[in-house]
């Protein structure tokens, strides 16, 4: 789930295909079902599409009883993003090279850590530039780069609306991951090596750092 200011925001699939029940009351406790074919949208770590996560009274059939409750749905955005199709490469000859032990890449930094302290730690120099370019990613290449080169976001992708996310973003803690953009969160224009995040609501949390070149912390696709 994205967290923003004032909209709950979750990663989701688009089926264009889906078949929909409507239910119309047909008496008490009852309900007549008409079939259609819809577009629907559900929320998914895998996803490639961005839905606000709506509440609304509906009817729910359960055991053949028809009543009015509270539901929670995915709402399909007004324009669907194409699906990322991947393009077939041919798989190269390995080779075998040392791997410098200071050639760290993406790391996480300790909680309330900068990364230029993870970084000097490393051996390496903080990347800004590289750090803002992920904090500015769409959500399915965000995502994909933290579940291959730091830690999977299992708790979800939310947008960071704190002052304190202006800086140090993108930042992660025990699965959850927050970015600083707009339109749901804080903006973050520049990435600044020196920053810590601590709150002084939900404490501290551990940056999202580039030790080195850009090619030392690839941002996938």
């Amino acid at each position: 789930l994205l967290k923003g200011a004032t909209a709950e925001i979750c990663a989701c699939e688009v089926d264009p295909f889906a078949t929909c029940t409507a239910l119309e009351l047909a008496g008490v406790n009852s309900c007549s079902e008409t079939d259609f074919q819809c577009v629907k949208c559900h929320c998914s770590n895998e996803g490639n599409q961005l839905c606000e996560i709506k509440e609304a009274e509906g009817l729910v059939l359960t055991d053949n009883t028809c009543t009015v409750q509270q539901v929670t749905y995915a709402e399909c955005p007004d324009v669907i993003q194409p699906p990322q199709v991947p393009t077939a490469t041919p798989t190269p000859t390995p080779t075998i090279t040392p791997t410098p032990a200071s050639a760290i890449g993406w790391v996480l930094s300790g909680m309330g850590e900068s990364c230029n302290d993870a970084c000097t730690t490393a051996g390496k120099s903080c990347n800004p530039a590289r750090i803002q370019e992920l904090n500015d990613a769409d959500i399915g290449p965000f995502m994909a780069t933290m579940r291959t080169h730091v830690a999977p976001c299992t708790g979800g992708l939310w947008y960071c609306g704190f002052e304190e996310c202006d800086g140090p973003s993108p930042v992660y803690e025990n699965g959850d991951c927050f970015q600083a953009k707009l339109p749901h969160g804080e903006e973050q224009i520049a990435s600044d090596c020196a920053a810590v995040f601590i709150n002084s609501e939900i404490g501290p949390r551990s940056r999202v750092c580039c030790c080195g070149l850009e090619s030392d912390c690839p941002i996938e696709p």
